[in-house]
């Protein structure tokens, strides 16, 4: 799960940056081109990368917390159904990633919320509680948000991530482990998928 969270963060960063960006522009940026372009030349190829440790921290903490409780709450939900031996059909499973979400939202909320501070710290309101130098660190926006707004401004936010990633996850694993069924041949485990046929049915769960 960490590993994932690195090779998630590594390549999905420069998009989000982006993302986050046209979400805060008020309609600055025509599109996303004009987005990446002005980016581009505002803040150079490293702007792309701003919030890269909050998101790496982020995406570990919530894919090794994740899937440990993705299999401990599988474990308890077997004790639900009549013959233990046999597989949990797709939205049991769902609904075990959906439960399990719930544990690893926390950490996600804290390290997404330092992560956004950073990516738009040029288009920053000044009468924002938290003043954001360009220069700054992921450990001077935590400690900064902590010394004006304390531990409840860490939790911005929060519940919002707890929704979202609830039903996020039940439709992610609903997706992922049922397109693992349908590409594993008969008479074979679904634990022998190979990268490929498990790289697509992850891209099908995040699509779902």
């Amino acid at each position: 799960g960490s590993l994932g969270g690195f090779a998630c963060t590594l390549v999905g960063q420069p998009f989000d940056t982006v993302k986050v960006h046209m979400q805060a522009s008020d309609g600055q940026y025509r599109g996303a081109w004009h987005c990446v372009t002005s980016m581009f030349r505002q803040e150079g190829a490293r702007g792309f990368f701003a919030g890269f440790t909050p998101n790496l921290m982020a995406n570990i903490s919530e894919n090794a917390i994740l899937f440990v409780c993705y299999a401990k709450v599988q474990e308890t939900m077997k004790r639900f159904v009549q013959d233990p031996e046999k597989p949990l059909p797709p939205h049991m499973l769902a609904l075990s990633g959906s439960i399990s979400s719930q544990f690893s939202a926390t950490p996600l909320s804290i390290f997404e919320l330092i992560k956004c501070r950073l990516q738009v710290k040029y288009m920053v309101d000044t009468s924002s509680a938290v003043d954001i130098k360009p220069r700054s660190s992921a450990i001077t926006v935590f400690k900064d948000l902590l010394r004006e707004e304390g531990l409840q401004g860490l939790t911005r936010g929060l519940s919002s991530t707890l929704i979202r990633e609830a039903i996020g996850n039940f439709f992610f694993f609903y997706g992922y482990e049922g397109s693992k069924r349908l590409v594993t041949r008969e008479n074979e485990d679904a634990s022998e998928l190979g990268p490929l046929r498990l790289m697509t049915c992850g891209g099908f769960g995040g699509c779902a």
